[in-house]
Order: structure tokens, then C-alpha cells, then sequence
């Protein structure tokens, strides 16, 4: 538990987590306002209300998909920057292990994905719900869920990448051009 506290004020206290954060945020919520408002802007007017619900959440979920970008150059630059500025050393010498600092690097960098994925999903799905009001969509359908899902996954698995690219790698620049 002393490992993931430890990763966590790192990974807090460097500028770049929060500019790529926020650009990724931001960035993608943009694009899932954009995105939502030109798709249901040209639906038939024929479609149910799980069909509506359903488009919604799949407008939403491109937004998340983008937000892959940023993600993934976090959690590269989070290892490659530690190996740059030589802190992984007093990092391996606080806590010998590899593979706990290992696991608490991916921890923290995971629930910080699902955070990401929330504050992008929640706002663009009640964006998207608002954009769709003329349709009625329902609540969230079965079939939504897997879509929900299956984003959130995506965005882990990309920084989780971008991470073991980076302990790899070394090099953040590298790792971010083959993540």
C-alpha cells in the first residue's frame, strides 16, 4: 500500500500529469460534443428509444476513444521521465521489489484512466442525451453497458501500454511514438 501512496504523490506532483490530463479531458470532450451534435443531428426521425439511447452512448464513446492519445503518452512519460531524471533509482532503493513498483505504477495510472474515462463519458452522455431529447431516449439499454465497458478497458489497456512501453523503453519520446 506505501508503494501505490508513493506513486500516487509522484504521479500528482509533476506539471506534465496535469497538462496531459487535462488536454486529453478537454480535448476529448470537445470532440464528443462535436461528434454527438453532428451524428444525432442527422438520425432519422424513426428511431426507438432504445435505438436513441443506444446512439447516444456510441456518440459518447468516440470522445473516450480519443482520449487514448494523451493517456497513452502519460503513462509512457510517467516511467521514461523517472529513468531520465535518475529517480528510479532512489525509487528502486526506497523499494527494492521491480515488480511491486511495478504494480503500484499501474495501479495508480489505472484508476487514474478510469477517472479520465468517467469525466469524459458522464458530461458527453448527458450532453448527448440533451442533443437527442426530440427522439426520447431511453435509459441505458443491455447493450450499453458492453459499449461502457469496453471504453473504459481500451483507455486502461492504452496507458497500462504506454506505461510498459516506458519501463522498457526508457525514453519517452520513443516509447510515445510506438504506444
Amino acid at each position: 500500500m506505501n508503494a501505490v501512496a508513493a506513486e500516487w504523490i509522484k504521479l500528482r506532483t509533476l506539471r506534465s500529469t496535469w497538462w496531459a490530463l487535462g488536454v486529453g479531458v478537454l480535448m476529448s470532450l470537445a470532440l464528443t460534443a462535436l461528434g454527438a451534435a453532428t451524428v444525432i443531428s442527422r438520425w432519422d426521425p424513426g428511431r426507438t428509444a432504445d435505438q436513441a439511447a443506444m446512439g447516444v452512448v456510441a456518440a459518447v464513446y468516440v470522445g473516450v476513444i480519443l482520449a487514448q492519445l494523451p493517456l497513452g503518452m502519460l503513462g509512457a512519460l510517467t516511467a521514461s521521465g523517472e529513468h531520465a531524471s535518475g529517480m528510479i533509482g532512489v525509487t528502486f532503493v526506497a523499494m527494492p521489489s521491480r515488480g511491486r513498483v511495478l504494480a503500484a505504477k499501474a495501479v495508480v495510472l489505472g484508476g487514474v484512466a478510469v477517472a479520465c474515462s468517467l469525466l469524459i463519458a458522464v458530461p458527453g452522455y448527458l450532453y448527448g442525451r440533451f442533443v437527442a431529447a426530440e427522439f426520447h431516449p431511453s435509459a441505458l439499454p443491455a447493450g450499453a453497458w458492453t459499449v461502457i465497458a469496453g471504453g473504459t478497458l481500451m483507455i486502461v489497456t492504452t496507458t497500462l501500454l504506454g506505461l510498459a512501453l516506458g519501463m522498457i523503453l526508457r525514453n519517452g519520446a520513443v516509447a510515445t511514438a510506438r504506444s
